[in-house]
């Protein structure tokens, strides 16, 4: 019996100083943009107000405006973080999409993300920070108004 509670004992203690240190898992991420097109859910999206990454091609501006910015995150409990970057990526590009609709923008032009402090400027991959419980994008855009 008392053999039976100084090994429980053990056991909750070494959960108790070990469970933290694997909780707090927080990585910088590349995750395509094409798989967020191809597996998430988009039907929030806004469909008139177009959102393209930097460097990606787009009609002509005829006016920009401010630049906007924008951090979302997402519960990342089991989920991979490529499941769960797509869900705060999608809720940040809603958010600019509604910047630039407030703005009287058409479209959201040179989207950058940024991850645990370094910029991402791809047309291609977004940056993310990934850890076991949350999952956080940050992206600016510039709204525009297209020729």
């Amino acid at each position: 019996m008392i053999r039976a509670m100084r090994f429980a004992a053990v056991a909750a203690l070494t959960t108790i100083l070990i469970a933290p240190a694997a909780l707090a898992r927080e990585d910088a991420v590349q995750v395509s943009v094409q798989w967020v097109k191809d597996n998430a859910d988009q039907s929030k999206v806004l469909p008139n107000i177009g959102w393209y990454m930097n460097g990606q091609k787009h009609k002509s501006v005829k006016e920009r405006y401010n630049l906007a910015a924008t951090t979302k995150s997402t519960n990342a409990a089991f989920k991979s973080d490529e499941a769960a970057c797509s869900r705060a990526f999608l809720s940040a590009i809603i958010q600019l999409q509604t910047a630039a609709r407030n703005m009287g923008a058409d479209a959201v032009v040179d989207i950058k993300s940024t991850a645990m402090g370094q910029t991402t400027e791809a047309s291609d991959t977004f940056a993310c920070t990934a850890g076991n419980i949350l999952a956080r994008v940050s992206l600016t855009g510039v709204p525009v108004k297209f020729k």
